[in-house]
């Protein structure tokens, strides 16, 4: 088997340099663009033209495998030697002679429809060869196959395997997109703080999205302990990086009202908002109300984001909300459930549930009982949702 050159294994000649640089941003999972622009930076660095970069990868006889990959991303990625038919020939030769990142390349040709038709399958298969020569940005190719149904059937599981190998190897991408995995609790059990380590091991290297997921794990306190003062820290990073999620969260953070805590006569108070307080629901003592209070505002919220939705379910969920939320909050409401009147608006296969709840301090952890059964019946119809939000939020 040939094996591959390493890049610690080049000379320090400035074409060595270049392609060992190369070689490097590749396997950090850096974008291509930057790829790029770092190529030239070296160029004047060595006062070498681009032109002479050229001639040299094209000639060169010593480790031909290895600039010849380099020789075709220059004609794909550079501007000034664009040439997709010099790339792809040039992917061919180093693919050809088993280097994984001329195989790694091609493949994103085929992937693409860069220089040839788009075959799936094809592109496929080279990253699956790629990857099994423990190429980090091939296995990360690899696993975004099995992720979004790439020239394979999609595989959650699978998809979760090769992105943790290519963490392990150090991509970033890879990295942020486990912790995206394990946050979801899709392909594996949801561990929150697997989630922040894998988010924090990309973001202190830099990775722009894997900077905002962490803040969004200190704003929200998953995987670690509140800290609105460390997420506006991250949001600022991610910020500066361009990052627009980040930039909206540091203006939501300023906006955010600063709670001052108010003394009652009553120490009992202090477990609700005045207004909570004063008018609690009979029945109920001050920790009942408190947590009334912090289910309300939860149901609030729910109710917002799945009337965004457009499936059937998703709209039939919105509707049982808004009826947790008026139960909770209208006496007229609790009245008409008690006589059996329920909303038309109330799914009826949680309806019985809901009418023989009596209203006093267990009337309502039944209602929300009943909202959880209603989710768990329409559990598997929300996986499809589930699998489009997760993807917002992993790096492609």
């Amino acid at each position: 088997m040939i094996s591959n050159l390493h890049p610690k294994n080049y000379t320090n000649g400035p074409l060595n340099q270049i392609a060992k640089s190369f070689l490097e941003s590749i396997d950090r999972g850096e974008t291509y663009c930057d790829i790029a622009v770092d190529i030239q930076n070296n160029l004047e660095r060595y006062n070498l033209s681009l032109e002479y970069l050229i001639e040299k990868l094209t000639i060169r006889t010593h480790y031909t495998r290895q600039f010849r990959c380099l020789l075709g991303f220059c004609h794909q990625y550079i501007k000034e030697c664009f040439d997709p038919e010099k790339a792809v020939e040039a992917y061919e030769v180093s693919s050809d002679s088993g280097y994984s990142y001329g195989r790694l390349f091609l493949g994103i040709c085929f992937e693409t429809e860069f220089g040839v038709e788009n075959d799936p399958e094809r592109a496929f298969e080279l990253y699956r060869m790629s990857a099994n020569d423990c190429n980090g940005h091939s296995q990360y190719r690899l696993a975004r196959c099995y992720q979004h149904g790439i020239g394979t059937i999609a595989d959650i599981e699978k998809s979760l395997k090769w992105f943790h190998r290519s963490a392990e190897s150090g991509h970033l991408g890879a990295q942020n997109n486990v912790g995206c995995f394990y946050k979801s609790g899709l392909g594996a059990e949801r561990d929150l703080s697997q989630a922040f380590y894998w988010y924090q091991r990309a973001a202190r290297a830099g990775l722009s999205c894997a900077q905002f997921n962490l803040g969004e794990c200190f704003r929200e306190g998953q995987g670690i302990k509140k800290d609105d003062k460390r997420a506006a820290y991250w949001y600022k990073k991610a910020a500066a990086a361009g990052d627009l999620n980040a930039k909206v969260q540091l203006a939501n953070l300023d906006k955010e009202p600063v709670i001052k805590k108010k003394k009652y006569d009553d120490p009992q108070a202090q477990f609700a908002p005045k207004e909570m307080y004063e008018n609690r629901k009979p029945g109920l003592d001050h920790k009942q109300t408190f947590k009334l209070h912090e289910k309300i505002v939860e149901a609030v919220e729910l109710t917002v984001r799945l009337l965004t939705e457009e499936t059937e379910h998703e709209k039939k969920m919105a509707k049982f909300e808004y009826l947790t939320i008026s139960t909770l909050t209208n006496e007229s409401t609790e009245k008409s459930i008690i006589n059996n009147k329920p909303n038309q608006s109330k799914p009826t296969s949680s309806e019985a549930m809901v009418c023989n709840a009596e209203i006093d301090g267990k009337s309502f952890q039944l209602i929300f009982d009943c909202q959880f059964n209603f989710k768990a019946i329409f559990e598997d119809n929300q996986k499809e949702n589930r699998w489009s939000t997760f993807n917002q939020h992993t790096l492609h």
